[in-house]
């Protein structure tokens, strides 16, 4: 990884990062330590919600300069969570910076911002319930959830830096919550995930939550099959509520590894995407990377970011869904044009380049963290 540009001086070498083992985050969070190892940083991944499964310890076992720290507090974006179990979480965050002295904070949610924290804060704004509700219901979410959306737009304003993975996510945070910002970057997330070589089949992949209503996947369910074409959904049927979906003209494969996931998606000729909420959307970027044609929902975020690469269609028009990907389905000249483009495009979503502007905004806030500390400590002393 290339950090020459940066000033050794004020390079982080120990970043606290906050995580769940639930979705993407943890994801995000292994592969970006995983890139910070490689310049000699070393991360602390601190959990919190659902313990991560045995197959996840292993990941981050495996993982250089990687420390994996397990906290059984609920997560802030849980219902009904109390503020004492909130304040709790914030006790034990500070105990591993105590522990662990790091010289950034990398907060993956928001409440824990406002801490009295002995470095600088990067919160990382990859999605909120206020954001989501509105992608899928059209509205901010109901009364209830006045004291979320206070310790959201608290934490905005608390962090020295905001980072989004999207333009679209950035702006829609600042619609809904207004928050003055010290300073705010879009680096978009990256894959670390390797995918094997396989010649393609006629599948029709997606992935997801089928019980997500922001994910839309239910969707593929009202299409009509395609002579000779499968549509697969890797990704949960059983809802957390106890409910579980039952599908009538896909193949639900449940939950896969990640090197599952990759062999899935070398062989799928077609991907889709038909989400009503995506604030980037890391299965598609794999997806692209093993060559696949992409059909994506027309939002925002996914016209930022694959625009020109991609078919689009708007979430709720099953006919046009259908229509793009018969287009693509009946024609081998449209699936290699759109299947290189996507490649391409897939390339230019970096690892090497996001974990550059990480440390880039690490360093810098580091950097202005000690002269901060040191003017203090003048006046102090004068």
């Amino acid at each position: 990884m290339p950090n020459s540009q940066i000033h050794q001086g004020v390079l982080p070498q120990r970043i606290l990062m906050t995580a769940d083992a639930v979705g993407g985050i943890w994801t995000y969070a292994l592969d970006l330590a995983e890139q910070f190892s490689l310049g000699g940083s070393a991360t602390l991944v601190a959990t919190m919600g659902p313990a991560p499964t045995q197959a996840q310890r292993s990941q981050a076992a495996a993982v250089r300069n990687l420390e994996l720290a397990e906290g059984s507090f609920p997560l802030e974006w849980m219902p009904n969570v109390s503020e004492a179990a909130l304040a709790e979480a914030g006790a034990w965050l500070k105990r591993l910076e105590s522990h662990f002295r790091p010289e950034v904070i990398h907060l993956n949610g928001y409440t824990h911002a406002t801490s009295r924290w002995n470095a600088p804060v990067v919160v990382v704004a990859h999605s909120c319930v206020s954001s989501w509700w509105l992608g899928v219901h059209g509205e901010l979410p109901p009364a209830g959830w006045k004291g979320y959306r206070d310790r959201v737009m608290a934490g905005l304003e608390a962090a020295d830096a905001v980072v989004a993975p999207s333009a679209s996510i950035l702006k829609t945070m600042r619609a809904i919550y207004s928050p003055r910002l010290k300073r705010s970057a879009v680096i978009h997330n990256f894959t670390n995930l390797e995918i094997p070589f396989a010649e393609k089949q006629p599948v029709v992949l997606a992935a997801g939550r089928l019980w997500d209503r922001a994910k839309n996947l239910a969707v593929l369910d009202r299409i009509s099959p395609i002579a000779g074409w499968q549509i697969q959904v890797a990704g949960d049927a059983d809802g957390p509520d106890g409910s579980v979906y039952r599908s009538e003209h896909i193949q639900v494969l449940g939950r896969l590894s990640r090197e599952q996931l990759a062999q899935r998606l070398a062989a799928a000729a077609i991907f889709v995407h038909p989400a009503k909420y995506e604030p980037f959307g890391l299965s598609i970027l794999e997806a692209a990377r093993a060559g696949c044609v992409l059909v994506l929902a027309d939002i925002p975020s996914l016209r930022e970011l694959w625009d020109g690469c991609a078919l689009f269609a708007p979430p709720d028009d099953v006919a046009c869904l259908a229509n793009c990907i018969d287009l693509v389905a009946r024609s081998p000249r449209l699936r290699s044009e759109y299947s290189i483009k996507a490649l391409r495009r897939s390339h230019e979503f970096d690892a090497n380049a996001s974990t550059q502007s990480y440390l880039e905004l690490y360093a810098s806030l580091a950097e202005a963290h000690q002269a901060y500390r040191g003017e203090r400590c003048f006046s102090v002393q004068q």
